[in-house]
């Protein structure tokens, strides 16, 4: 039997363009991750049992920290390449700040009450702390200027962003 050949269609992106893509998607994950982590941090206010998981989840949270910064600075470096006329966003660097923080203080304040019997400020509940939202990055999502050859383009990223999620 004869084997059917792969007919391998070539990308109808660039090199510049799945690059950007790729760091996307890895922004997307690891914001994601910390977006759990976060909602983790707040059922350990009412649920201390929850704070092995939260333990578990943020064994690396400063290594993530670093992989976002990072991912996002090439993120934002790609689009430039692409077009030098885009706009840099770094709204999603804002929010996962606030996420970051506020995990990282609500294990600093666990890690004391289990560490110490006093009761003084560190030892406070939790709900005294003022509570932070985390807001989802904007989807960065190009216009389609009506000509056919982009609207591969234009629609795969509708569907990897929008459609398929």
């Amino acid at each position: 039997m004869n084997k059917p050949e792969s007919v391998s269609s070539p990308s109808p992106y660039s090199k510049e363009e799945c690059k950007l893509r790729l760091l996307e998607g890895k922004r997307d994950v690891i914001f994601a991750r910390m977006q759990r982590m976060f909602d983790t941090a707040i059922q350990v206010e009412s649920d201390s049992s929850k704070l092995p998981s939260l333990l578990s989840q943020a064994s690396n949270i400063d290594t993530l920290r670093k992989e976002f910064e990072l991912n996002l600075d090439l993120f934002n470096e790609a689009q430039l390449m692409l077009n030098p006329k885009a706009m840099i966003n770094y709204q999603s660097w804002t929010s996962f700040e606030e996420m970051f923080c506020y995990v990282k203080q609500i294990m600093e304040r666990h890690s004391n009450v289990d560490n110490t019997s006093s009761e003084n400020d560190s030892a406070r509940p939790i709900s005294s702390f003022p509570k932070l939202k985390s807001h989802l990055p904007p989807i960065d999502l190009m216009e389609f200027d009506g000509q056919l050859t982009k609207f591969p383009l234009f629609y795969q990223q509708f569907k990897n962003m929008i459609h398929d999620t």
